[in-house]
């Protein structure tokens, strides 16, 4: 069984201040809720052949995943817009 599941947030920040939050590993448990948590097989920073090992749980449904996916955007949204005072 396949699961599609696609959500979509504005964030009000320069692109390449979320691009840089959301694809640096470290962060993704303050955003995203089913990772639990990160660690690093090989030595960072991220670049082509890192390693990255995510502890995740997730309820298997496509309902639950796509409310968690658009609650872990709106987080992500928050976090960013937030500490930059926008």
């Amino acid at each position: 069984m396949s699961i599609d599941v696609v959500s979509e947030i504005v964030i009000d920040r320069p692109r390449a201040e979320v691009s840089s939050f959301a694809a640096n590993p470290d962060n993704v448990p303050a955003w995203y809720v089913n990772i639990r948590s990160v660690e690093w097989k090989s030595e960072p920073p991220l670049r082509l052949g890192t390693k990255v090992a995510f502890v995740a749980q997730f309820m298997g449904m496509a309902i639950v995943v796509r409310r968690a996916n658009r609650n872990d955007l709106a987080r992500l949204k928050a976090r960013l817009e937030w500490s930059s005072g926008a």
